[in-house]
């Protein structure tokens, strides 16, 4: 009988993982240093002061943190124990250990795992735009078929078994494609499979894969995910390729069947907490989080990674924390990892005694979490404009405010002006004072000639092209260190009174018209309420809008027309001489089936 050779040991160690981490970036206010100091040491001295795991939500909202902090990221998830769990469980010995003392000595759940099989993390962010891409390909492709009015339904069976691969059999085509709905398939239009397949392809990009793979092998495998042009995995594996290449020409020439090597039967901690001589009868093994570390990762220009120090929380109960250590305009990777204090029974080979070993585990990384460090919110119109008559100048002056703005980025005004609200507005002058270290990319290009640089802001002008026969339509814009601008402030008529010796002024339009539509709100009567008509027994209504369904950037329709049942539109028609009405009740049906379009 012939003996086999000793199995080698399995080790196997899972740390609970955290779970529903996201992180979110905050613009507090505007620093001229933003987009080059991540120092963080611009906040509040107490806020120094305190460790990441005591940031939990109160006082992040707090106004004496937001006033004292000018941009941040925040972090939130669910804690792996309970408060109740885990009074059951603390250790009061436990309470001393600190993990960013212990950093270098944290083992993770990999490390007990045999020398001969490597582990990899793979996540592909951007899968959804090849998958989008080959889907609308497809689509098309689908599309194209189906308007060729003389393709029977027996040619689009051939069609599918022409390119369906050798193991899908004729029979199953068939009976599949003439039992579509007894076998559970359902067809949609292409709104609602759009907007299934964004769903998926989001859900997509957040997958994190954790394989082990073989030294021996890890090169081929991973070289095949090149060979797939659609691989979700391909650009993740082709930065893993290189190390891949390296290990598996090591392993393949280093191992050896036939020689036993006792680190592949030994367990052995290298790196340890404490230890201390037990009794075996009575010890009881010990797992207990004791804290979290938020890995950070920040994507340069280049397209490379730079890795940062890790935020260390160190409160097993903590579901939050905040990143200070941030600068304006780039992306950082996010991810987050539970430390678990384990106490298990070992050998001391110098002494021979049984002992109690303590070490740290990190469980596996959440799955990668982008923050763009980039705020979106545009400043709010100018404040409190107004215009009177510089007597010494002989010309009108024109007065505005800063509005609320709790970013603090305002840094242009812009001054327009036009002789009527049939015309578009002009720009005359821009104020530009802002004092950014490294500016933003311009998102509007005025004449040079209308532009004044200053060291600090301005907030009146002096207008000498407006004489006392002159009428203009005034209004000013803000726009902020990020290139965003405000709508236009309250519009002004402004005239000269002769008899008054005075400016006089009109209301035009209330504040926050947009730039593109100056008129959006004027103070008057836009559309007209009603038609007048007579001599007339019979109305037809038409129904032609320009579109039939307006949909977000994510393809969800906007419901701008109501189709439903409880959905209805009314024309309410009165009979002046007879002092009677009637209302008219108008529902409206889609009629529409898949790409058809209403004629």
């Amino acid at each position: 009988m012939t003996d086999s050779l000793p199995s080698k040991r399995i080790a196997y160690t899972d740390v609970p993982e955290v779970k529903n981490f996201d992180a979110s970036f905050v613009y507090g206010f505007f620093t001229p240093d933003e987009r080059t100091n991540d120092s963080g040491v611009t906040s509040a001295e107490f806020i120094k002061t305190r460790s990441a795991g005591k940031f939990d939500n109160v006082f992040i909202d707090t106004i004496n943190f937001r006033r004292f902090t000018p941009r941040f990221v925040r972090f939130s998830w669910s804690p792996t124990v309970d408060e109740n769990r885990l009074k059951k469980v603390a250790n009061p010995n436990i309470s001393s250990i600190n993990i960013k003392s212990n950093f270098q000595k944290i083992h993770n759940e990999q490390t007990f795992t045999t020398d001969d099989f490597t582990n990899t993390y793979l996540q592909d962010s951007g899968a959804g735009e090849k998958i989008d891409f080959f889907v609308r390909r497809a689509l098309d492709e689908i599309r194209h078929r189906q308007s060729n009015e003389e393709e029977s339904p027996l040619d689009v069976l051939r069609f599918l078994q022409e390119n369906t691969g050798k193991q899908v059999s004729e029979q199953f085509l068939t009976d599949t494609f003439l039992n579509l709905s007894k076998n559970g398939h359902t067809f949609l239009d292409k709104q609602g499979f759009e907007k299934i397949a964004n769903t998926v392809i989001e859900e997509i990009t957040k997958v994190r894969v954790r394989t082990q793979i073989n030294n021996k092998v890890i090169g081929s495998i991973l070289k095949t995910t090149q060979e797939n042009t659609i691989n979700i995995f391909d650009t993740d594996a082709e930065d893993l390729l290189k190390s891949a290449d390296q290990i598996q020409e090591q392993a393949i020439s280093h191992k050896n069947s036939s020689i036993l090597d006792g680190r592949d039967y030994d367990f052995e901690v290298l790196e340890f907490i404490d230890y201390h001589i037990i009794d075996p009868n009575s010890f009881e093994p010990v797992v207990q989080v004791i804290g979290y570390i938020i890995d950070k990762h920040e994507i340069l220009e280049n397209g490379g990674t730079l890795s940062h120090e890790p935020i260390i929380v160190e409160n097993p109960l903590a579901n939050s924390a905040v990143d200070l250590r941030v600068r304006y305009g780039t992306t950082y990777v996010y991810t987050v990892r539970s430390i678990a204090y384990v106490q298990l029974q070992a050998e001391d080979t110098e002494t021979n005694s049984v002992i109690a070993l303590g070490f740290l585990i990190s469980s596996k990384p959440t799955n990668n979490v982008l923050v763009n460090t980039e705020e979106t919110i545009p400043p709010p119109p100018p404040a409190d404009f107004k215009a009177d008559w510089c007597y010494t100048k002989n010309a009108a002056r024109l007065f505005w405010n800063f509005p609320v703005n709790p970013q603090r980025d305002i840094k242009k005004f812009q001054i327009f002006r036009r002789s009527s609200i049939l015309e578009p507005f002009q720009l005359i002058k821009e104020f530009n004072f802002d004092n950014s270290q490294i500016l933003s990319q311009e998102r509007e290009t005025p004449d040079p000639q209308n532009v004044i640089k200053m060291a600090s802001p301005q907030t009146y002008y002096i207008d000498y092209e407006f004489t006392k026969n002159s009428k203009f339509i005034y209004a000013i814009c803000a726009i902020d260190a990020h290139g965003f601008t405000s709508g236009y402030s309250t519009q002004f008529e402004i005239s000269f009174n002769r008899f008054k010796n005075k400016i006089e002024k009109r209301l035009i339009s209330l504040s926050g018209a947009p730039k593109a539509y100056p008129n959006a709100f004027l103070q008057e009567d836009t559309f007209v309420d009603t038609i007048k008509d007579s001599g007339h027994q019979k109305v037809k209504i038409y129904f032609n809008p320009e579109y039939l369904s307006v949909t977000d950037a994510k393809h969800n329709d906007l419901r701008l027309l109501k189709f439903d049942e409880n959905s209805e539109y009314r024309l309410q028609m009165i009979n002046v001489d007879l002092q009677q009405q009637q209302i008219v009740k108008i529902n409206l049906q889609d009629k529409r089936t898949g790409d058809k379009k209403p004629k």
